[in-house]
Protein backbone atom coordinates (compact mmCIF):
# COMPACT_ATOMS: atom_id res chain seq x y z
CA UNK A 1 0.00 0.00 0.00
CA UNK A 2 1.46 3.33 -1.01
CA UNK A 3 1.28 6.36 1.20
CA UNK A 4 0.22 9.71 -0.21
CA UNK A 5 2.54 12.48 0.82
CA UNK A 6 3.09 15.99 -0.40
CA UNK A 7 6.43 16.24 -2.18
CA UNK A 8 8.31 19.44 -2.78
CA UNK A 9 9.89 20.01 -6.22
CA UNK A 10 13.35 18.89 -5.13
CA UNK A 11 11.87 15.53 -4.10
CA UNK A 12 9.97 15.23 -7.37
CA UNK A 13 13.07 15.83 -9.46
CA UNK A 14 14.58 12.61 -8.27
CA UNK A 15 11.69 10.15 -8.16
CA UNK A 16 13.02 6.72 -8.92
CA UNK A 17 11.85 4.62 -11.82
CA UNK A 18 9.65 2.38 -9.69
CA UNK A 19 7.64 5.39 -8.47
CA UNK A 20 8.40 4.77 -4.79
CA UNK A 21 9.02 8.45 -4.20
CA UNK A 22 12.30 7.67 -2.48
CA UNK A 23 15.17 9.94 -3.40
CA UNK A 24 18.25 8.24 -4.86
CA UNK A 25 21.52 8.85 -3.04
CA UNK A 26 22.44 11.78 -5.27
CA UNK A 27 20.19 13.31 -7.88
CA UNK A 28 22.10 15.07 -10.63
CA UNK A 29 20.83 18.63 -10.94
CA UNK A 30 24.02 19.97 -12.53
CA UNK A 31 23.45 22.13 -15.61
CA UNK A 32 25.97 23.75 -17.94
CA UNK A 33 24.84 26.94 -19.73
CA UNK A 34 26.90 28.29 -22.62
CA UNK A 35 25.99 31.64 -24.18
CA UNK A 36 27.99 34.68 -25.28
CA UNK A 37 25.24 37.02 -24.03
CA UNK A 38 25.68 37.86 -20.32
CA UNK A 39 21.97 38.77 -20.09
CA UNK A 40 20.98 35.25 -21.15
CA UNK A 41 23.38 33.70 -18.62
CA UNK A 42 21.88 35.97 -15.95
CA UNK A 43 18.39 34.87 -17.01
CA UNK A 44 19.39 31.20 -16.64
CA UNK A 45 20.81 32.00 -13.23
CA UNK A 46 17.59 33.70 -12.13
CA UNK A 47 15.46 30.82 -13.40
CA UNK A 48 17.57 27.88 -12.25
CA UNK A 49 18.95 29.34 -9.02
CA UNK A 50 16.09 31.50 -7.73
CA UNK A 51 16.72 33.56 -4.63
CA UNK A 52 14.35 32.71 -1.80
CA UNK A 53 12.14 35.64 -0.85
CA UNK A 54 12.82 37.18 2.56
CA UNK A 55 9.53 35.88 3.95
CA UNK A 56 10.47 32.35 2.93
CA UNK A 57 13.80 32.65 4.75
CA UNK A 58 12.08 34.02 7.86
CA UNK A 59 9.49 31.24 7.79
CA UNK A 60 12.25 28.63 7.50
CA UNK A 61 14.02 30.13 10.53
CA UNK A 62 10.94 29.53 12.70
CA UNK A 63 10.44 26.04 11.34
CA UNK A 64 7.56 26.78 8.98
CA UNK A 65 7.59 25.63 5.37
CA UNK A 66 6.52 27.99 2.67
CA UNK A 67 4.04 26.71 0.13
CA UNK A 68 6.45 26.42 -2.80
CA UNK A 69 10.17 25.78 -2.63
CA UNK A 70 11.94 25.96 -5.97
CA UNK A 71 14.75 23.60 -6.89
CA UNK A 72 18.19 25.17 -6.75
CA UNK A 73 19.99 23.68 -9.73
CA UNK A 74 23.77 23.54 -9.72
CA UNK A 75 24.41 25.91 -12.62
CA UNK A 76 27.81 26.43 -14.23
CA UNK A 77 28.14 29.01 -17.01
CA UNK A 78 30.55 29.77 -19.85
CA UNK A 79 30.51 32.64 -22.33
CA UNK A 80 32.07 30.72 -25.24
CA UNK A 81 31.85 27.19 -26.61
CA UNK A 82 35.47 26.28 -25.92
CA UNK A 83 35.15 27.45 -22.30
CA UNK A 84 32.00 25.35 -21.95
CA UNK A 85 33.82 22.27 -23.25
CA UNK A 86 36.60 22.98 -20.71
CA UNK A 87 34.00 23.19 -17.90
CA UNK A 88 32.54 19.85 -19.01
CA UNK A 89 35.95 18.17 -19.08
CA UNK A 90 36.76 19.54 -15.61
CA UNK A 91 33.43 18.24 -14.28
CA UNK A 92 34.14 14.77 -15.66
CA UNK A 93 37.64 14.77 -14.15
CA UNK A 94 36.04 15.57 -10.77
CA UNK A 95 33.40 12.85 -11.32
CA UNK A 96 30.65 15.51 -11.25
CA UNK A 97 29.02 15.19 -14.69
CA UNK A 98 26.38 17.57 -15.95
CA UNK A 99 22.93 16.16 -16.58
CA UNK A 100 22.26 18.70 -19.33
CA UNK A 101 23.70 21.65 -21.21
CA UNK A 102 21.96 24.73 -22.60
CA UNK A 103 23.97 25.81 -25.66
CA UNK A 104 23.49 29.00 -27.68
CA UNK A 105 23.72 28.47 -31.44
CA UNK A 106 25.61 31.68 -32.33
CA UNK A 107 28.68 32.50 -30.24
CA UNK A 108 31.22 34.46 -32.25
CA UNK A 109 34.20 34.37 -32.53
CA UNK A 110 34.62 30.76 -31.35
CA UNK A 111 32.89 27.53 -32.31
CA UNK A 112 29.15 27.77 -32.91
CA UNK A 113 26.59 26.00 -30.78
CA UNK A 114 26.33 22.96 -33.00
CA UNK A 115 30.10 22.39 -32.97
CA UNK A 116 30.13 22.97 -29.22
CA UNK A 117 27.27 20.52 -28.69
CA UNK A 118 29.10 17.89 -30.75
CA UNK A 119 32.23 18.35 -28.62
CA UNK A 120 30.21 18.12 -25.41
CA UNK A 121 28.67 14.87 -26.66
CA UNK A 122 32.10 13.56 -27.72
CA UNK A 123 33.45 13.98 -24.19
CA UNK A 124 30.23 12.93 -22.44
CA UNK A 125 27.84 10.79 -24.49
CA UNK A 126 25.36 10.76 -21.58
CA UNK A 127 24.69 14.52 -21.43
CA UNK A 128 21.33 15.87 -22.60
CA UNK A 129 21.70 18.83 -24.96
CA UNK A 130 19.40 21.82 -25.42
CA UNK A 131 20.33 24.06 -28.33
CA UNK A 132 18.91 27.54 -27.85
CA UNK A 133 18.71 29.93 -30.77
CA UNK A 134 17.11 33.13 -31.99
CA UNK A 135 18.15 32.35 -35.55
CA UNK A 136 17.53 29.51 -37.95
CA UNK A 137 21.09 29.14 -39.25
CA UNK A 138 20.87 25.38 -38.98
CA UNK A 139 17.82 23.35 -39.84
CA UNK A 140 16.37 20.87 -37.40
CA UNK A 141 17.33 18.16 -39.90
CA UNK A 142 20.98 19.26 -39.87
CA UNK A 143 21.03 19.36 -36.08
CA UNK A 144 19.52 15.88 -35.84
CA UNK A 145 21.91 14.57 -38.48
CA UNK A 146 24.94 15.77 -36.53
CA UNK A 147 23.54 14.98 -33.06
CA UNK A 148 20.94 12.25 -33.50
CA UNK A 149 19.93 11.55 -29.88
CA UNK A 150 18.96 13.38 -26.71
CA UNK A 151 18.94 16.88 -28.15
CA UNK A 152 16.20 19.50 -27.95
CA UNK A 153 15.91 22.74 -29.94
CA UNK A 154 14.47 25.81 -28.15
CA UNK A 155 13.83 29.16 -29.79
CA UNK A 156 14.59 32.50 -28.15
CA UNK A 157 12.91 34.22 -26.53
CA UNK A 158 12.24 31.36 -24.15
CA UNK A 159 10.07 31.45 -21.06
CA UNK A 160 10.95 30.65 -17.47
CA UNK A 161 8.52 27.72 -17.55
CA UNK A 162 10.17 26.24 -20.67
CA UNK A 163 13.61 26.28 -19.04
CA UNK A 164 12.32 24.92 -15.73
CA UNK A 165 10.40 22.12 -17.47
CA UNK A 166 13.44 21.15 -19.53
CA UNK A 167 15.67 21.19 -16.44
CA UNK A 168 13.22 19.10 -14.44
CA UNK A 169 12.56 16.58 -17.21
CA UNK A 170 16.12 16.17 -18.49
CA UNK A 171 17.72 15.96 -15.03
CA UNK A 172 15.20 13.27 -14.06
CA UNK A 173 15.84 11.45 -17.35
CA UNK A 174 19.62 11.56 -16.69
CA UNK A 175 19.06 10.02 -13.24
CA UNK A 176 16.76 7.31 -14.63
CA UNK A 177 19.33 6.50 -17.31
CA UNK A 178 22.01 5.98 -14.63
CA UNK A 179 19.64 3.82 -12.58
CA UNK A 180 18.94 1.67 -15.64
CA UNK A 181 22.68 1.39 -16.34
CA UNK A 182 23.24 0.25 -12.76
CA UNK A 183 20.41 -2.28 -13.01
CA UNK A 184 21.71 -3.59 -16.34
CA UNK A 185 25.21 -3.93 -14.89
CA UNK A 186 23.96 -5.77 -11.82
CA UNK A 187 21.97 -8.20 -13.98
CA UNK A 188 25.04 -8.92 -16.10
CA UNK A 189 27.11 -9.85 -13.03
Amino acid sequence: MTQNRKMNPSDAISDVVDGSGQKPAEANIRILAIDDDANILNAYNGILQPQAPVTGNLMAMVGKRTERQEVQYDLVTADQGDKGVDRLRESLEQDKPFAMALVDMRMPPGPDGLETAQLLRKFDPRIYLVIVTAYSDKSLGEIQERIPDNVVLVNKPFTKDEILQLAHTLCRAWDRDRELEDLRNSLEE
